[in-house]
């Protein structure tokens, strides 16, 4: 993390967001990109389970309801089996389409609503 005094941090789940304040204006300064990593367990043309290393609930929660947006969900869940220092799991089940492509088209759909909050978050005067 940045160690800044002079510069807030917003935290998102891609990242840390480092903004600098000028004459009542904010203007992006850094994106630093999370270390969140994927261990496939089990894969099948239907099928998807996988570990989210680098991660926690706050990111978990959002992929499992972006997922359930997917008409071709069938199942999307993830567990943590030890709250401090347990890995979630995730499991994605789709009808008609591969869980890898739904899987990616729940990220490109975070990120586009992540791109459009940071967005209406420049709009805000301090």
């Amino acid at each position: 993390y940045i160690n800044d005094l002079y510069t807030p941090e917003v935290r998102t789940n891609f990242g840390i967001i480092q903004y600098k304040k000028f004459n009542s204006n904010i203007y992006k300064y850094m994106i630093f990109p999370s270390n969140m990593e994927i261990k496939v367990i089990e894969k099948s043309k239907k099928r998807l389970v996988f570990d989210l290393i680098g991660t926690d609930h706050t990111f978990c929660n959002v992929l499992k309801h972006e997922l359930w947006n997917d008409k071709s969900t069938k199942i999307s869940a993830y567990s943590i089996e030890h709250p401090l220092i347990g890995i979630p799991r995730f499991i994605v089940e789709t009808d008609d389409k591969e869980p890898e492509k739904t899987l990616n088209d729940a990220v490109k759909r975070l990120q586009k609503k992540n791109e459009q909050f940071l967005e209406l978050f420049k709009k805000i005067r301090f």
